[in-house]
């Protein structure tokens, strides 16, 4: 699991959201943690996902590489993370792709 150093995120704490990240990036268990990540396959732009539920052996055989673009301790947390990444992006450019602005 890939995490961008640039992650967006609601966790104020930053020796908090350090080690979530750290944790996240060696696979280990994280309660209550929700990752925003790209597609994980086919269509979409924006993906919300419980992180413990990403650990599975099925889904990360599936799944290939996850790209994690931003974490919250709530769902309603990331879906408001991913409306706010979108009005930054609009801001931006009406026409901009979301994987652009956020650099991919």
């Amino acid at each position: 699991m890939t995490v961008r150093d640039n992650v967006r995120t609601d966790i104020r704490n930053k020796r908090e959201l350090k080690s979530t990240i750290k944790k996240v990036r060696k696979d280990r268990i994280v309660p209550f943690l929700y990752l925003i990540t790209l597609p994980i396959q086919g269509d979409g732009v924006l993906e919300v996902y419980n992180y413990n539920i990403l650990l599975q052996p099925t889904l990360k055989n599936l799944a290939g590489e996850i790209t994690v673009v931003g974490m919250s301790k709530s769902k309603k947390g990331a879906i408001d993370l991913i409306r706010d990444i979108y009005e930054e992006a609009v801001k931006v450019d009406e026409n901009l792709d979301i994987r652009s602005f956020l650099g991919y």
